[in-house]
């Protein structure tokens, strides 16, 4: 049951971010940073709930991988924001979903990954659905929000495939 309102919970706040974002005076960077600080502390309580350790479960670990990572999640977060406030919210969601494709075209062009039929058209569902749902509102109005959109789906995909490893 907990899992579940965790879930709600996450969906909930996902898809009130880019009202939030966009109705919000203070810039992008600033709102970019206290979500990340507000994510970082949030891990780290349940971490440290979670940890037989105590507080020493909650220090990070800095390996490549993991600053990688972290570098792929402050360039996501970031540019996701910065595009919100530059063009509509419906443009920076639907240009960082380009990013399931990206992954699926990184494994097989350098992983040697061959997806199966259920990965490509789940994929492929994804991607035309967020297309199909916001086509009318996709404009040219803020190409450089928009270009800062693809830079977030870009970046979202790196995040995915290095934390991966």
């Amino acid at each position: 049951m907990r899992g579940r309102l965790l879930i709600l919970a996450t969906a909930l706040l996902w898809s009130t971010a880019g009202v939030v974002v966009k109705y919000l005076s203070w810039n992008a960077f600033s709102i970019a940073g206290f979500r990340g600080l507000l994510s970082m502390l949030t891990l780290m309580a349940f971490r440290c709930a979670n940890g037989r350790k105590g507080f020493a479960s909650v220090c990070p670990r800095f390996s490549k991988a993991n600053v990688c990572t972290g570098l792929f999640m402050f360039l996501t977060s970031t540019s996701y924001t910065l595009a919100i406030k530059m063009t509509t919210a419906a443009n920076a969601v639907v240009l960082q979903y380009i990013a399931p494709m990206l992954v699926m075209l990184y494994a097989v062009m350098f992983e040697a990954h061959k997806p199966d039929l259920t990965s490509i058209l789940l994929t492929i569902a994804v991607f035309v659905g967020c297309l199909l749902t916001f086509a009318g509102k996709l404009s040219f109005r803020g190409a450089l929000g928009n270009g800062i959109a693809l830079l977030s789906g870009f970046a979202l995909a790196g995040q995915v495939i290095v934390s991966r490893k």
